[in-house]
């Protein structure tokens, strides 16, 4: 069997877990600094990432529709209040990827 990258696509389910936890939370934390991802998620009772505690809250998330984002673009103008993480923080997170899986 060929892998990408054999240490993540082989973790056991625990460290697996936790690395998925830990990037949940972090994406979070991300959302949250944009107006619209702080209203849609607080209205769930989510202000940051520490208020995900499990996987399982991931449920809590609402999803985002396109009406979403058109809702927003027509409140806020082009663009909106939506974010889109810096370069520099994707490359944080496959590292951390990497290290979590050993």
């Amino acid at each position: 069997v060929n892998f990408w990258n054999k240490a993540v696509e082989t973790i056991d389910r625990e460290p697996l877990c936790q690395m998925q936890l830990h990037q949940l939370r972090h994406t979070v934390d991300q959302a949250v600094k944009t107006h619209f991802y702080q209203r849609r998620l607080g209205k769930v009772g989510i202000s940051g990432g520490g208020d995900i505690r499990t996987l399982d809250d991931l449920q809590k998330i609402p999803f985002t529709t396109k009406d979403d984002l058109r809702a927003n673009r027509t409140r806020c103008g082009v663009g909106g209040a939506i974010a889109v993480q810096a370069m520099h923080n994707i490359a944080e997170s496959r590292r951390l990827l990497a290290a979590a899986a050993g």
